[in-house]
C-alpha cells in the first residue's frame, strides 16, 4: 500500500496494511539537531543536510534517507520562517518574544514574555508576525505540487505554529498564564481571538 493511500484510509477509519508512520512530517515529529547528526553518523549517512526548522526547539527535518529507512508516510510543506537574526545568542521572534540559546544545545529558551504584564487594552498594540510577508510562502505551491504529482507520500501543511496554549505560555509566561486561566478568563479569550 502506498503511503498516501495508507494515511487516507487510516484517517477514514479503514483497514490499512500497517499504522501510518510520521517521522519528519511536522515540526513535532522531527529530530533535535544533535540527535539527527548522531543518528546520521551511526547509520553511516554522509551528507550535510541539517537545516534547523524550528529554532525554539532546535529541531531539524530528518534527511530523506532517514525518512525512507524508517518508512515515514508523510512529507512536510512548511512556511519559510527563515533564519532569525541571532546576536549574542539571543533573537526576537515575530511576537516580540526574546529567546536565548541554551548552550551547548541548539534550542532556545524564552527569556522575555512581551505580554507578561499586559491588560486587555494592551492587546490592541501587541506585536504579531506578518502573515502577508511573501517570503513565508515562497516555493510552497511548487513543493506541494511536486510531492503530489511525483511521490506517493501524504503531504502535511506544517505551518510551525504551536497553537493557542503554547503561544500564550510564551507570551504571558507559565505562571501568569496559569493565573489567567483561573481568574482572568476575559484576557485569555481576547488573546485567543487575536491568535
Amino acid at each position: 500500500m502506498k503511503p498516501r493511500e495508507r494515511v487516507i484510509r487510516a484517517f477514514n477509519h479503514q483497514e490499512t496494511d500497517r499504522i501510518p508512520i510520521d517521522f519528519g512530517g511536522t515540526v513535532v515529529t522531527c529530530l533535535d539537531y544533535n540527535a539527527h547528526k548522531k543518528l546520521k553518523k551511526y547509520l553511516g549517512i554522509n551528507d550535510d543536510y541539517d537545516p534547523i526548522i524550528d529554532y525554539t526547539m532546535g529541531t531539524v527535518e530528518p534527511c530523506e534517507q532517514i525518512k525512507l529507512m524508517f518508512e515515514s508516510d508523510f512529507r512536510r510543506v512548511a512556511l519559510n520562517f527563515g533564519i532569525p537574526d541571532i546576536r549574542d545568542g539571543i533573537y526576537e521572534d515575530g511576537f516580540g518574544m526574546k529567546l536565548r540559546k541554551a548552550e551547548p544545545h541548539e534550542y532556545f529558551d524564552v527569556i522575555y514574555h512581551p505580554l507578561k504584564d499586559a491588560t486587555i487594552e494592551d492587546l490592541d498594540r501587541m506585536k504579531l508576525p506578518d502573515p502577508d510577508n511573501p517570503e513565508l510562502y515562497y516555493g510552497l505551491k511548487d513543493r506541494a505540487k511536486d510531492l503530489y504529482e511525483n511521490s506517493s507520500f501524504a503531504i502535511v501543511s506544517d505551518f510551525g505554529v504551536p497553537g493557542f496554549y503554547e503561544t500564550s505560555q510564551k507570551l504571558r509566561g507559565y505562571e501568569q498564564l496559569a493565573c489567567d486561566l483561573l481568574i482572568n478568563r476575559d484576557f485569555i479569550t481576547a488573546l485567543y481571538d487575536i491568535l
